[in-house]
């Protein structure tokens, strides 16, 4: 739809501009964008067959930016109707949105391609047909006249296989041309090589073939190409495609059969910075670049089922070790499972987002009764644990309003993978360039199960503490007792008494509690602090007795109170109001830190899960066993210096298991 002019000399808008970032199905309908045409739009013939007959159709493709030249989409207009108005319209609009024209989008409408197929920043593709567009005099706007892709070599190969992308870099070198016939007709082929100021060693290069028309129009093109390598000229690169080789593992990039171009690019702070180092890029040695051939980080690339194949049981300390050990020492693409884990939620202020921005691939740590380790987690997993869409998870990562389970049952792959060569730990000590490094991604997730049971198995258990015989256990691991055994210490901070009267250091606790009454909340600039008072201690065995007035389930009434902050957004899942006056209520908590003050001790809750009443019960033999676990797994003094296994008893040979949340199901291990 395209209205008329804006009346407005000054070319201030009627209502606030919303950044193109934030363009999606839902605020389409509600925002609005300036945007400008960059470039002649492109004309685009394609086959399909309707009502049983073969038909052609046209689209007319656009690249839009906005008023940050790093944020640019497509936009695609399509011949529709029958003729000849179809093609009198089309025609129209293809003179109506000509190059460099200005206009505010409004009530915006999506085609359905795939973000595959999409090389701009933002993933989107506005559908011209449908959606409101009011031109603007381009003498009133101030708007980048180009677009510039953001993306960086060092990070472009994350994307998966065929993935269009756009990059802005400057050209070291173009080969001497070579001529081929093509299903496309006789071409012009030569080989180019791209850099920037990307990766660990402050450069990085990918080279590609581009095809030109034979004639004059491709003479000139190329010969364009060449002028732009002399003079040191950054150059965007329009629609390259992310190819796998096939006989290995590596990536490089290949040119779009249709929609690939190139324009110099002298516009935004990355072609500046490009422009300016122009010419100590180029003359870098060889050695000294970062050949862009293959992923950093493992990011599987296809539908691989992590779930329909046996995993080899494991706990936090033992991961954590074998991710310390040398790469030569690593088994190729092992799949552990760990247990009774909690998945931290990841930290406000760290982007949950690969490099490249168009994936989730955020940090988690993740800690059981043995330690806490840091991992990557698959957006796959992100999304399920959250019970979020992509957009949300972003957005409530930001504020802290995610929430996952509080216990999970987890698979994370670990393996070797090649490193990028001339790393800045290796520049610092002088090194050679490292053949490997160490991936580890929770690749499942799943909330753990407290009803099975054989939730540990003896033996299985005991063949993972055999192997932790030699590991002392890691600063900041989970103990699961309940909040009557918590001790403080002035310099140890928070500790966990045992029936023997020792005391275990550890980062945090979780527990089961009852609370009665109402909790008290305080408002505050971006959330909430709730306090709870009248709480109840629930035991993982039943209390040979209970006091008067104490809920069913719970033995001794705490001397404090449990408090939590959290967000606007995930307040419901902190608050331990009943319903009704002293009806109790039940939750899992974890508690990371406790103080004492004129009220008694106040627990500091970062995780609470309320459970129905007859769950509780349930729950209690899973707890009570990893309660013997957290408190018999401690460190005595003689643990040695270097962790030895034996060949037959490592972390690689523990028993398997074939599902999410269970223990080993071999026979040998019932």
């Amino acid at each position: 739809m395209i209205s008329p002019p804006l009346p407005s000399p000054s070319g201030a808008p009627e209502h606030a501009l919303q950044s193109l970032a934030e363009l999606t199905a839902q605020s389409g309908k509600i925002g609005q964008w300036m945007l400008r045409v960059c470039g002649t739009p492109d004309e685009h013939e394609y086959k399909y067959t309707y009502q049983g007959k073969p038909t052609t159709g046209k689209v007319l493709v656009c690249h839009f930016v906005s008023t940050v030249s790093s944020q640019y989409c497509l936009g695609k207009f399509k011949r529709k109707g029958k003729e000849p108005a179809a093609s009198s319209e089309f025609l129209k609009a293809f003179k109506k949105f000509n190059d460099q024209t200005i206009w505010k989008v409004s009530k915006v409408s999506f085609t359905n391609d795939k973000q595959l197929y999409t090389g701009s920043p933002i993933k989107v593709v506005i559908d011209m047909n449908a959606t409101t567009f009011q031109p603007v005099l381009q003498s009133t706007v101030a708007m980048p006249v180009q677009a510039t892709p953001p993306e960086e070599l060092a990070t472009l190969l994350e994307s998966p296989a065929n993935q269009r992308v756009d990059v802005l870099a400057l050209l070291v070198s173009v080969s001497d041309e070579r001529s081929h016939t093509t299903a496309f007709g006789p071409r012009k082929i030569v080989d180019v090589t791209i850099r920037d100021l990307s990766g660990p060693t402050g450069a990085s290069e990918c080279q590609f073939a581009i095809f030109f028309k034979g004639g004059g129009a491709g003479s000139a093109d190329l010969t364009a190409l060449r002028c732009a390598c002399t003079d040191g000229a950054p150059v965007a690169f329009f629609n390259l495609v992310v190819a796998a080789e096939a006989q290995e593992e590596k990536k490089t990039l290949k040119t779009a059969v249709e929609g690939f171009m190139w324009k110099v690019c002298r516009v935004g702070d990355k072609a500046a910075e490009l422009l300016a180092a122009a010419d100590a890029l180029k003359s870098r040695a060889a050695e000294q670049v970062t050949r862009v051939m293959s992923i950093p980080e493992f990011v599987p690339q296809v539908a691989v089922d992590y779930l329909d194949q046996d995993a080899t049981l494991s706990v936090c300390r033992l991961l954590q070790e074998v991710m310390r050990r040398s790469p030569e020492d690593i088994h190729d693409s092992t799949l552990f499972q760990l247990n009774y884990v909690r998945i931290k939620e990841p930290q406000p202020g760290e982007s949950p987002l690969t490099k490249g921005g168009d994936r989730l691939f955020p940090k988690v740590d993740v800690v059981d009764f043995t330690a806490q380790l840091e991992l990557r987690m698959r957006e796959k997993v992100a999304l399920s644990l959250s019970d979020m869409d992509k957009e949300e998870f972003v957005r409530e990562v930001e504020c802290g309003g995610i929430n996952f389970p509080p216990l999970c049952s987890a698979r994370v792959l670990v393996r070797k993978t090649p490193a990028a060569q001339g790393s800045a730990a290796e520049a610092s000590t002088g090194g050679g360039a490292l053949e490997h490094y160490v991936s580890a991604i929770i690749v499942e997730a799943v909330e753990q199960e407290f009803e099975m049971p054989k939730a540990m198995p003896n033996a299985s258990m005991t063949f993972v503490n055999d192997l932790l015989n030699s590991l002392p256990p890691a600063p900041g691991r989970m103990i699961v007792a309940p909040l009557g055994s918590v001790r403080i210490s002035p310099h140890a901070g928070m500790l966990v008494e045992g029936p023997d009267g020792v005391r275990h250091a550890c980062g945090c606790v979780l527990s089961l509690v009852a609370h009665t009454g109402k909790s008290k909340i305080d408002d505050l600039p971006n959330g909430h602090r709730i306090a709870s008072k009248e709480c109840w201690d629930v035991p993982f065995a039943s209390p040979p007795t209970q006091p008067d007035g104490a809920p069913e389930h719970a033995s001794a009434k705490l001397a404090g109170m449990l408090a939590s902050y959290c967000s606007l957004s995930n307040v419901q899942f902190f608050t331990l109001s009943a319903r009704k006056a002293k009806e109790p209520v039940y939750a899992m908590v974890v508690v990371v830190s406790a103080h004492d003050g004129e009220g008694g001790t106040t627990f500091m809750v970062d995780k609470v899960h309320v459970l129905d009443k007859d769950r509780v019960n349930a729950m209690k033999p899973a707890l009570q066993k990893l309660n013997i676990q957290s408190l018999r797994y401690r460190a005595d003094g003689q643990a040695p210096a270097a962790t030895i296994w034996e060949a037959d008893r490592t972390p690689f040979n523990a028993k398997k298991t074939r599902r999410l949340s269970y223990s080993p199901t071999d026979a040998s291990m019932d």
